[in-house]
């Protein structure tokens, strides 16, 4: 169900684009259903009511504050997906049982009911596939050094002009080719600020699952994304940060051989561009 507190007349067109919600929501409430809007609990009860759900078996999902704290008033748990970064602390203030950084970390058996059926290899969530190319570029200079998991970095704008591109941050999977070679490697990628080194700019940093003789810096990056292990994390030492990087490309190499992830290393964004004759 939905419960905004838009009017029924500019919720039809939000969903619309969105084929895969038509038939999806038994119940839509709207904020001229109810007497009062959020942060009061009238709406949230009103779709409880109207679903014949009592109000402690609800879990709400909620961007806002005030939804956060209208959902709690009504006696319901709420995941908050905040909104804005660094407002984290707002949303628990607020009623938030669970404040996550992405709706891909929603882990519904947390609170009671069935997990997710399509997580691939129990870890990777399957997300709508998008495609991101771009010159490989010098990052902070401690992934092959320091970590010893070297990355081809690409400019955050190659990722903010990609069409359908996801904005948020957190640890994928995909196949990624390099210049003029057709070979197609396994990828594991980092998006976001990593928190452990308090990034002051969003970096792209794709580790591919192959060792090359030599470095690529100005070479084209073609990467398909196609899965999502994690969110961004911070680390309480440089062991811990390790080892989980450690686990990110174990998955990610076991994961990729599983379908719907095995089939995206054919995709045709992968070959390199024909060059014309002259």
């Amino acid at each position: 169900a939905v419960a905004t507190s838009s009017g029924r007349p500019s919720v039809a067109p939000k969903l619309t684009p969105h084929g895969w919600a038509s038939g999806v929501f038994e119940q839509v409430v709207c904020g001229e259903d109810v007497a009062r809007g959020k942060p009061a609990p009238d709406i949230f009860l009103e779709c409880a009511r109207r679903c014949g759900v009592a109000p402690s078996r609800c879990l709400v999902v909620e961007d806002a504050p005030a939804g956060v704290e209208a959902a709690a008033k009504a006696g319901m748990r709420v995941l908050a997906v905040p909104s804005l970064r660094g407002a984290e602390e707002a949303y628990r203030t607020a009623g938030a049982c669970e404040v996550l950084k992405s709706l891909l970390d929603a882990r519904p058996e947390r609170h009671g009911l069935r997990p997710f059926g399509d997580l691939v290899g129990g870890v990777a969530a399957p997300v709508e596939a998008w495609r991101v190319a771009g010159e490989v570029i010098k990052g902070f200079g401690r992934g092959g050094k320091d970590i010893g998991c070297p990355t081809a970095n690409l400019p955050t704008e190659a990722l903010e002009a990609c069409p359908g591109a996801t904005s948020s941050c957190g640890i994928y999977v995909g196949w990624a080719s390099v210049g003029d070679d057709h070979t197609v490697h396994k990828m594991v990628m980092s998006v976001g600020w990593n928190p452990f080194y308090q990034n002051e700019r969003k970096s792209v940093e794709p580790h591919l699952l192959h060792t090359f003789a030599e470095d690529f810096y100005g070479a084209e990056l073609r990467l398909v994304v196609c899965g999502y292990l994690r969110p961004e994390l911070d680390f309480d030492s440089f062991q811990a940060l390790v080892d989980a990087i450690e686990g990110d490309k174990a998955n990610a190499h076991r994961v990729l051989d599983l379908a719907p992830f095995s089939g995206f290393a054919a995709d045709e964004y992968l070959r390199p561009p024909t060059k014309k004759s002259l």
